[in-house]
């Protein structure tokens, strides 16, 4: 009997010792995982954390009824001065003398309003072929083209007919002119010197 109760006692027992032992394994586990966690915070490097820069200078007083406007613009190109050309104006570059040498009629000549009219000159150096002549008649608040050529019409000469009444003139006093121009946007090279006409009342 005595044999039997040392069995029974084991039998017993025995769970409640197992369950013990492994609680007790269990919590030294437990406590070494949090120990190694532990040495790994506190192992770690900590991160120095850089001040923030301050920018210096006087703060720019905002009026409280007013909206705040940018001072900064993020990427700002400054535009790159640009030197303006000034605007070219054209001016006659020849000399009377160096743009036509006018052959007749004479100054002073009188001519009916109803008679032909012709005018001669001669070119005074080679013109280009994108310069022409130009020959005008000037009143006393008007002028009037009458003419236009390009190349020479009377062997090495120039000339133009006109009727007066034909393009409007009356009786008066005029002066014609030869003008030399660029073709290409109608700018002046030069004037020819002015000479004098009187139209006159047809008979």
């Amino acid at each position: 009997m005595w044999r039997k109760k040392p069995v029974r006692f084991l039998r017993v027992f025995t769970p409640f010792a197992l369950l013990f032992v492994g609680l007790v394994i269990l919590n030294f586990r437990i406590e070494n995982a949090a120990f190694v966690q532990q040495l790994l915070v506190e192992d770690t490097p900590e991160v120095t954390k850089q001040p923030t820069e301050e920018l210096n200078g006087t703060p720019i007083p905002v009026n409280d009824h007013q909206t705040p406007v940018a001072t900064a613009i993020a990427n700002k190109v400054e535009p790159s001065p640009v030197p303006i050309e000034p605007t070219l104006t054209w001016k006659p570059t020849l000399i009377p003398g160096e743009v036509a040498l006018l052959i007749g009629p004479p100054s002073e000549s009188r001519f009916s309003v109803s008679s032909p009219l012709t005018f001669y000159w001669y070119q005074a150096q080679q013109i280009r072929e994108d310069q022409v002549f130009a020959l005008v008649i000037v009143g006393e608040d008007f002028e009037e083209l009458v003419g236009l050529v390009s190349e020479p019409n009377l062997g090495s000469g120039y000339q133009v007919h006109i009727l007066p009444e034909d393009l409007g003139f009356s009786a008066g006093e005029y002066y014609w002119q030869v003008r030399l121009l660029q073709q290409d946007g109608d700018v002046l090279m030069g004037d020819s010197e002015q000479r004098t006409i009187n139209i006159l009342e047809a008979r």
